[in-house]
């Protein structure tokens, strides 16, 4: 009895004190940059591992190609306000070919995940859970926003 008496109130302590999944995923949310809203529920992401990590390398480099071409824009900008047009045509050039690039390697990452979620399918290997996604729609667009399993990180964040 004494046992019970003393494991119960801990036992208490520990569920009590635990967050609920929403509750983390809200938390990470809110420190980030962007401000998504308030998760209400959160969607069960099921898909074969390697599958899921190149989905998850193409939102990185589709976000990356989009930061770079919004900077190089504002110092295109600057460059023919100074008329600096020879620099400005350069830089350009040079911002074109790189965003392709990751753009079309980003493309390449979407197919092999896609053939590899082939492949395991045709294998009748069932997929397994890898995290969480939370869709936050706004007036000018919705982001889904990917999360660990264990709610710990914020995975990436896809802008649709």
């Amino acid at each position: 009895m004494k046992k019970t008496s003393i494991i119960l109130p801990l036992f208490l302590l520990i569920v009590g004190c635990s967050k609920s999944d929403v509750e983390k995923a809200n938390s990470l949310l809110q420190s980030y940059p962007v401000d998504f809203g308030t998760a209400t529920r959160l969607d069960s992401i099921y898909d074969y591992q390697e599958s899921f990590e190149y989905r998850i390398k193409a939102v990185v480099l589709r976000n990356d190609a989009d930061s770079i071409l919004k900077d190089r824009v504002a110092a295109l900008s600057d460059m023919k306000a100074n008329g600096m047009v020879d620099d400005m045509n350069r830089t350009a050039e040079q911002t074109k070919n790189t965003v392709v690039e990751m753009i079309e390697t980003a493309f390449e990452f979407d197919k092999q995940a896609d053939f590899i979620s082939f492949q395991k399918q045709a294998k009748n290997e069932k997929p397994i859970f890898l995290g969480y996604k939370y869709i936050s729609k706004n007036d000018s667009c919705s982001y889904v926003v990917y999360f660990d399993k264990g709610l710990s990180k914020i995975l990436c964040v896809e802008k649709d």
